[in-house]
């Protein structure tokens, strides 16, 4: 399976522009959204060809290190208000090129808990697209979700079999999977899996406290004794009532490693 990932290059620009509302960032950027359906250029290009058409037409004088584009906090460190726009645009680059390394390593890293024999990950250079080849990978659904998932740190209640082991087995009996060992995985297609656990006839079997739950594959792959199969292990997650997270990362402030000496 042969995949190409574009990275939203427009989504980091407006990320550098620390979420500016600005008439003039958004002119920009619908101008470059319109010359790229008929571009060959790499957006990062055309957005600063449009920036510097637009501020030319408007008779503006406004720079990119301006408050109303790239000048605010974020950025402070990186250059500051009196920076020329070549001093600017050639920082932008910069760190748009070091979020793109970054995210070209990430998927790295989840492909190689994926367990694939011989992958190859690499960014297509001149754009924001990065090139995944995973030989002898089937499972489409599994490897969009792998790759296209975001990080983001939150906080769910796991069920505990011992307690709940009427729901486990219920899971474990729909999944094909004996009773006694209806948390060690399943080796069926997880696109399969999730259909089956998102169907109303699935939901309507579940406790009224699990009904709001969420069932997440592991990203380790685990081979059975026999190397003849592989599995991945199915959690279960609650959390409020809503159906959202007991609670979200964006509270923690600091955190640190302790080693319990009892």
């Amino acid at each position: 399976m042969n995949v190409v990932l574009q990275v939203s290059v427009r989504d980091l620009i407006v990320d550098l522009a620390n979420g500016n509302d600005d008439p003039f960032l958004k002119e920009i950027l619908a101008a470059t959204d319109q010359l790229q359906k008929n571009s060959s250029n790499a957006y990062l290009d055309d957005f600063f060809a449009e920036y510097k058409r637009l501020k030319q037409e408007k008779g503006l004088d406004t720079k990119l290190a301006s408050t109303n584009l790239f000048g605010n906090q974020k950025n402070a460190d990186k250059f500051d208000l009196s920076s020329t726009d070549a001093e600017v645009e050639k920082k932008i680059r910069q760190e748009i090129d070091a979020k793109i390394a970054v995210a070209n390593k990430i998927i790295r890293q989840r492909i190689d808990r994926f367990g694939v024999s011989s992958p190859n990950v690499q960014r297509i250079e001149g754009s924001g697209r990065i090139l995944v080849e995973l030989p002898g990978v089937k499972d489409a659904e599994r490897v969009k979700e792998l790759l296209q998932s975001t990080a983001k740190l939150e906080f769910w209640e796991v069920v505990v079999p011992g307690r709940n082991q009427a729901t486990v087995d219920f899971i474990g009996k729909a999944l094909g999977v004996p009773s006694s060992d209806s948390t060690a995985g399943t080796p069926l297609n997880t696109a399969e899996v999730n259909k089956m656990l998102k169907s109303p006839a699935a939901k309507s079997k579940l406790p009224g406290f699990l009904r709001k739950a969420k069932f997440l594959w592991g990203s380790k792959v685990i081979k059975a004794e026999d190397n003849q199969k592989e599995y991945l292990d199915l959690y279960i997650v609650k959390g409020q009532a809503n159906g959202s997270a007991l609670m979200s990362g964006d509270i923690v402030q600091e955190s640190s490693a302790e080693r319990d000496l009892n």
